[in-house]
């Protein structure tokens, strides 16, 4: 079922429309806030493909908790999706997608640029190596790592209007992923992305953050998971992978409230995609990489509400508040 898949739902479309560069003729169509859309935006989209290696570890522990489950090989999990009964690796990881085990628990997640799975959002070129360590994600203190592949990675998404957005992830840290009790904490350091065909507009990000699911965080199984609710909170900051004056990478900070945290929830707004919930953070850092007459503040704050299966987003920047 798509549930299962909100806590990848970082890697969602929440973007809003309405993003603009920053030069002499900048027109505001949103009120008084496109300005601070346009700094979401940026803010969003780094973080988003920073968390992209753990949405792919996490599906990972989904399908091998399932297998444990069933006692069959990962490869052969089957799972109720929709009507249909189908292959759990397909669902989550696509059908050419190969994932290779080793003796000490590594697995190497390798995509060859062919449709994502039914529940993922990324087309995906390269390789994530992630070491479980021999134990499931889901034991208590024991940590798992995502690294690059000797291929490294490029990701691409495909708008409703057949518009691609390419980035090339260069470099990262190792992302590690760790239980704590009834949540799992996120941590990755110098994230170093870049746009196709803009490489000198390379990010450096880091972050910090925390999900958790409301029903059994002891088992992260497919089928355990069907009915939660998954909430985010946390923050990064760094140089990111947009610019604002086409000379430097522009440096931002993110944030997700922790008494507001983001919250999927598809029982409720039908889609495993949809932020149904939340109050997030971002701010411009660096004055050197703007037109501060362009934007006068350097932080905007964005809610999100669900009401009768409707989300609304209240956008607040600059002292000036509109619902989108």
């Amino acid at each position: 079922m798509r549930k299962l898949f909100l806590l990848a739902a970082i890697l969602s479309v929440a973007f809003l429309s309405g993003c603009n560069d920053s030069n002499s003729t900048f027109h505001d169509p949103y009120d008084g806030v496109g300005a601070g859309i346009t700094i979401y935006n940026a803010a969003y989209g780094q973080n988003d493909i920073a968390l992209d290696p753990t949405a792919v570890a996490i599906r990972l522990e989904m399908l091998l908790a399932e297998a444990e489950k069933q006692q069959v090989d990962f490869s052969t999990v089957k799972v109720t999706y929709g009507k249909a009964l189908v292959n759990a690796k397909d669902l989550f990881f696509g059908t050419q997608t190969t994932i290779v085990k080793t003796t000490e628990g590594v697995y190497t997640i390798t995509y060859n640029g062919s449709t994502p799975g039914r529940l993922d959002y990324y087309y995906r070129r390269g390789a994530y190596v992630v070491n479980t360590f021999n134990h499931r994600l889901s034991a208590d203190g024991q940590p798992w790592t995502v690294t690059l592949g000797q291929a490294g990675m490029v990701c691409w998404s495909v708008g409703p209007f057949g518009d691609k957005i390419e980035m090339q992830i260069q470099e990262m840290g190792a992302t590690t992923i760790t239980r704590q009790e009834t949540r799992y904490s996120i941590s990755f350091l110098n994230f170093k992305a870049y746009l196709a065909n803009s490489r000198k507009y390379t990010s450096d990000w880091s972050g910090d953050f925390y999900f958790t699911t409301s029903v059994n965080a002891d088992d992260l199984s497919y089928s355990a998971q069907q009915e939660a609710v998954f909430t985010l909170l946390g923050g990064a900051r760094g140089a990111s992978l947009y610019t604002l004056n086409n000379t430097t990478p522009l440096h931002l900070s993110y944030a997700i409230s922790a008494a507001n945290p983001l919250k999927w929830d598809p029982s409720k707004s039908s889609s495993f995609r949809l932020i149904v919930g939340g109050e997030e953070t971002a701010t411009l850092t660096s004055t050197a990489d703007y037109n501060v007459a362009d934007y006068p503040a350097s932080s905007v704050t964005v809610t999100r509400t669900l009401n009768d299966k409707v989300v609304s987003i209240k956008v607040s920047y600059n002292g000036i508040t509109i619902i989108l």
